[in-house]
């Protein structure tokens, strides 16, 4: 038996241009800024409020980073929204979050429930877990408003 050639059973796809004519680029691109924009996905209300909050806080430092005051700000106003620290933290740091809170159960005052204290609490991994989601809100913010997130 011989072997066959692979190559040549193929059928060959048609080509196509690899660029579009000039004429319709550009009624492609008329159409395209005349289209009403939409938010492609909804905001939390978490993303929401928080997203702005550091969106604004970010514009206006010189060095592109929050100061503690600031973080601290943010945090004591999220949870003056009514939004709960275990409800928004995400991946590991909802797990660290639970067993300290386990383990300290006895001690209703090291208890971990909101966001101010989270950001004040002696672990490292849960005090970068609630930053990441901070940011995280203020990235979801300026996905769907980046004229309104001053930069």
């Amino acid at each position: 038996m011989t072997p066959t050639n692979n190559k040549a059973r193929r059928r060959r796809q048609p080509r196509f241009p690899r660029t579009l004519p000039p004429e319709i680029v550009r009624e492609l691109k008329r159409l395209l800024q005349n289209m009403p924009r939409q938010p492609q996905i909804e905001l939390s209300p978490f993303d929401q409020v928080v997203g702005k909050l550091v969106s604004e806080a970010l514009a206006g430092s010189a060095t592109g980073c929050m100061s503690e005051a600031q973080r601290e700000s943010i945090a004591a106003q999220a949870d003056a929204g009514g939004f709960k620290l275990k409800e928004h933290l995400e991946g590991r740091s909802k797990l660290i979050l639970a067993s300290w809170n386990q383990l300290h159960s006895l001690h209703p005052d090291e208890i971990i429930t909101t966001f101010l204290r989270a950001l004040k609490s002696k672990q490292q991994k849960l005090r970068r877990g609630v930053l990441r989601r901070l940011y995280r809100a203020k990235d979801n913010y300026r996905r769907i408003y980046p004229e309104l997130s001053g930069s």
